[in-house]
């Protein structure tokens, strides 16, 4: 069975052109139109679903985007170096 993407009951953003959900809790979509911000355009809205009634909302760009890639892969890479951590103390 294919898990269906889908723009969950949370997001109220109807506007936006819904492209990815993940573990029910994150949402991204495009824009309908750019929106000028810091000599730049927001392409794209970023929504986390949190305790309160509305989910916290980020309009991003591309440059944003892969501040976040960046951020996220050295995060990633973190993670990696604990467990070889963890595995190199098992040994000893």
């Amino acid at each position: 069975m294919k898990f269906k993407q889908e723009r969950p009951n949370w997001c109220p953003h109807k506007d936006c052109i819904f492209k990815i959900i993940s573990q029910e809790l994150i949402c991204g979509g495009k824009l309908p139109k750019p929106v000028e911000h810091d000599c730049d355009y927001n392409h794209y809205r970023f929504c986390i679903k949190t305790g309160g009634a509305i989910p916290f909302d980020l309009q991003i760009n591309h440059t944003d985007i892969y501040n976040f890639i960046r951020v996220l892969r050295a995060l990633e890479r973190d993670k990696d170096q604990d467990k070889n951590k963890k595995l190199v103390n098992r040994r000893v």
